[in-house]
């Protein structure tokens, strides 16, 4: 299994200096989240020059962006049609830096879930139409509104496009649409391109992040059946405002463990 992690795990560093401490602790490739001021300076609004030094890093220290984090919501008619033209410039970045994927989410709504479905679906469908050929893929987060994977699904099925698939965030479903793990899977097999890992639990209806194996969320049954479903794509970290010099190296850690436990049975 190839494991990164998001940049929110070191929104100071450089993108070089991101890359130095990934390869040091043993992952095998990084995800930025772009627009959200973090230094490694990843950007949409990234000068020509700027893309051609940060393409020479990652030439020179031979790692991967495996994935560009964007905050594109489709939900609300007033923000749509910004959303999908951010998401365009981080489709031309991604081309542009060899990344194969795009997150994107459904967005929250307070309306039905009929109103939006239509308009997300609309979303995802253009901004499939102007990748076109081109070897990146979109990827919807079960997250916010959108944690029930039947709902994501229910997009995916009507985009029907082979360049939108789903980002399973293995703890929303969990915590908040009521699915177990393999509830989860079951329902988006076939269709995860990416994977964001993390623990945590809820008190008080409030998300409390945890070490994994400290929280809810089943990793043992999450990398087991993306391992047998021969999933290739990476298992990314989204760890927010924790201890980087010691979590990251714990919880990668953590990760083997599980995945050489698997490989023994």
């Amino acid at each position: 299994m190839k494991f990164s992690f998001m940049s929110f795990s070191t929104p100071d560093l450089t993108l070089k200096d991101t890359i130095c401490k990934a390869k040091k602790l043993g992952y095998d490739g990084i995800e930025v989240r772009i627009n959200s001021n973090h230094k490694h300076n990843v950007q949409t609004d990234m000068t020509q020059e700027q893309i051609k030094e940060t393409i020479s890093i990652l030439t020179d220290t031979d790692f991967s962006i495996c994935c560009i984090a964007t905050s594109c919501v489709f939900c609300n008619p007033e923000t749509i049609e910004k959303n999908i033209q951010d998401a365009k410039d981080a489709v031309d970045l991604a081309v542009a830096l060899s990344v194969p994927k795009i997150r994107v989410f459904g967005g929250g709504y307070d309306t039905s879930f009929e109103e939006v479905f239509g308009g997300v679906v609309s979303a995802l469908s253009q901004i499939s139409d102007y990748i076109g050929d081109r070897l990146v893929t979109i990827c919807m987060e079960t997250h916010d509104s959108w944690c029930d994977p039947n709902n994501v699904m229910k997009v995916i099925h009507a985009v029907d496009r082979k360049n939108v698939k789903v980002n399973w965030d293995i703890m929303h479903p969990v915590l908040t649409a009521n699915k177990t793990i393999a509830e989860a899977f079951d329902i988006l097999k076939g269709n995860i391109e990416h994977v964001h890992i993390h623990d945590g639990t809820k008190e008080d209806g409030k998300l409390l992040f945890a070490p994994i194996g400290k929280g809810d969320i089943d990793h043992h049954t999450a990398l087991a059946l993306l391992s047998k479903s021969n999933y290739t794509g990476y298992l990314s970290g989204e760890w927010i405002g924790w201890d980087e010099d010691h979590y990251l190296e714990t919880e990668l850690k953590t990760l083997k463990e599980i995945e050489a436990s698997l490989c023994l049975k």
